[in-house]
């Protein structure tokens, strides 16, 4: 379950915070052809969330995007700089243990998990925000697997 949470938070961040790939809009200035993207911060409990989430953003800029990726934050034509700056989930629905489980355990079916980051790329060359930074919170439900 806690794989399938995180899962869904990398999901939500990509599809909830105005991430916007190339070819689905022009944000990006015409004359980047690598971006660094180190790792991103965290400023949560959550462990590990910071390095997860730089790995799904990489994937999909490397998957969507004609952008040469590296992690060097000295390298590039710019620098995603990134933090994680709250994650909350909290339980929205609840169903009862199947009869095979010997304890009346009731679990959680069904997740709110929203999640809070600051987005920065600065363009080295000139030393300028190319998107001004940005502090973007989403939420999205998220059902569980069954037992």
């Amino acid at each position: 379950m806690k794989r399938t949470i995180i899962c869904s938070v990398i999901a939500l961040w990509l599809g909830g915070c105005g991430y916007h790939v190339a070819g689905h809009s022009s944000v990006l200035p015409k004359n980047l052809r690598t971006i660094a993207v180190p790792a991103f911060e965290n400023k949560t409990t959550s462990y590990r969330i910071e390095q997860r989430l730089t790995s799904a953003t990489v994937h999909e800029f490397l998957a969507k995007t004609p952008y040469r990726i590296i992690s060097d934050a000295n390298g590039g034509d710019a620098v995603l700089r990134g933090k994680v700056l709250s994650l909350e989930v909290l339980p929205l629905l609840f169903e009862n243990s199947s009869p095979s489980v010997p304890a009346n355990v009731t679990r959680a079916t069904t997740m709110l998990v929203t999640m809070k980051c600051e987005i920065t790329l600065e363009d080295r060359e000139s030393g300028k925000s190319s998107i001004t930074p940005t502090t973007s919170s989403s939420a999205t439900s998220m059902k569980s697997p069954p037992m």
